[in-house]
């Protein structure tokens, strides 16, 4: 695969950057570097952000392109921050971003969730949630969006395309990159990824080119004037845009009979389990206005279900995810509300026979 590594020349690399945005903060972040000063440098996104499927973390494209920093200024402390959480969407994604990414104070933040998200006005309005949660930080980072692809070349960068030119971010395909190459003939889905989704190390190469394309532009640009403080208005709407996870250390029920400590689960922690063989009722007020269940979907037969009442309203979750590829967090919206109020939760385990997970709660006010 050499060859096409050495075929993939700035021509083809500058096509599948679809917008260079306003450079002014990330060029601020370069003038920080320079100064010898430490550059905290995150990613948020999903599996592919993660680094699944590549042989170890550092052949990630996360992690490669971090590497572009230390190069680029080696005398300045490149902090990196891999913010992947597997299977994760955008909506998740916002809820935790004060936790996992605005928590270390980020000078650049690259963003990954076309893959993961789906064509639903809930995924635009988390998206653009966190876009502007970012740029609306004490320290507004440097923000790139980043749009992978699956096998059939699927996924929903024009929502996200959308969001971006609304806010002059830089935005880069590797969807476009990779899927013209296959179209030509000189590479195949095969040879970037072993399922539909996760590049392997040649895939993670290849976004690592890319966004190196885009930084040695962006490094060699000339300095723009400063973007106005006002953000423009929402495209699609920002209403989770302060959410938070809510666990065991945050939230007590009103009532638990049944439920255990769960130590957690990926970089969720503290939430509350139901065993085979123990009934399990959990009662607990959230005062949001919007609040979904997280909870873990699980290739188990042992999976079982749950009842959730709300205000007058009843769900079922059910945490058995058959013939599927792995555990992984789902989300249920239990109740939404246009101004904030005190909503009651009741959860019941439907079967004894059976194990349910929480893993927290999402809301936003």
């Amino acid at each position: 695969m050499q060859n096409f590594i050495d075929s993939l020349d700035k021509a083809k690399l500058d096509a599948a950057i679809i917008s260079m945005g306003n450079l002014y903060s990330l060029k601020k972040a370069f003038e920080k570097a320079r100064q010898k000063n430490k550059l905290f440098v995150a990613f948020i996104g999903g599996s592919i952000t993660q680094g699944f499927c590549s042989s170890n973390e550092k052949n990630c494209w996360a992690y490669l392109s971090y590497l572009w920093f230390c190069e680029k200024f080696p005398n300045a402390e490149i902090e990196y921050i891999n913010a992947g959480i597997g299977a994760t969407t955008s909506l998740i994604g916002v809820h935790r971003a004060g936790r996992d990414v605005l928590s270390h104070s980020p000078d650049v933040v690259f963003v990954e969730f076309a893959v993961n998200d789906k064509p639903s006005m809930l995924d635009c309005k988390a998206y653009e949630s966190l876009v502007r949660r970012l740029l609306l930080s004490p320290n507004p980072p440097a923000l790139i969006e980043l749009f992978t692809s699956c096998d059939d070349g699927s996924n929903v960068q024009e929502q996200q395309i959308s969001i971006g030119k609304n806010y002059h971010l830089p935005m880069l395909s590797y969807r476009d990159l990779i899927q013209g190459e296959i179209k030509k003939g000189n590479i195949t889905w095969k040879d970037v990824s072993p399922d539909t989704v996760h590049p392997n190390d040649l895939g993670h190469k290849i976004i690592s080119m890319l966004i190196g394309r885009f930084l040695d532009r962006a490094i060699a640009s000339e300095f723009p004037p400063a973007p106005s403080k006002a953000l423009p208005l929402p495209v699609y709407g920002d209403e989770y845009i302060n959410g938070e996870i809510l666990s065991s250390k945050e939230v007590s029920p009103l009532k638990l009979e049944g439920f255990e400590p769960y130590e957690g689960f990926q970089r969720f922690y503290n939430g509350w389990k139901s065993p085979k063989g123990q009934t399990s009722c959990m009662e607990i007020s959230i005062r949001a206005r919007h609040v979904f269940l997280m909870f873990k979907k699980c290739i188990s037969e042992d999976s079982g279900k749950v009842l959730i009442e709300c205000n007058g309203e009843a769900f079922e979750a059910n945490s058995f995810f058959e013939n599927g590829w792995g555990d992984f967090a789902e989300t249920m919206r239990i109740a939404s509300s246009e101004a904030e109020k005190e909503f009651k939760i009741k959860i019941t385990k439907k079967d004894i026979g059976k194990e349910f997970f929480i893993i927290g709660f999402l809301a936003s006010k």
